[in-house]
């Protein structure tokens, strides 16, 4: 399983298109050359600077994802819990 700060956009969401509002994640199948898009929650990021770019990390356990937002007008990390299977 992999995370994403973008790409994933739906219609209506908040910023200029390009910039993917979510944080995701990307369940890959290798062997038939498919991704399954899971999106979490919106990251809220003006992306003005890379110290605003979500950059999402998964705990050590893989149960977390966390990111970088200036949501709230100044940076600062954010945590959002992987759903489980």
């Amino acid at each position: 399983m992999l995370t994403s700060d973008g790409c994933y956009e739906q219609p209506g969401d908040p910023g200029p298109k390009g910039n993917g509002a979510w944080i995701s994640l990307l369940k890959t199948d290798w062997d038939a050359r498919q991704v399954h898009w899971l999106p979490l929650c919106l990251s809220g990021s003006s992306w003005k600077s890379q110290d605003a770019h979500p950059h999402p990390i998964f705990n050590h356990a893989g149960t977390a994802v966390f990111f970088t937002s200036d949501k709230a007008g100044k940076r600062a990390v954010y945590r959002v819990d992987v759903p489980k299977e």
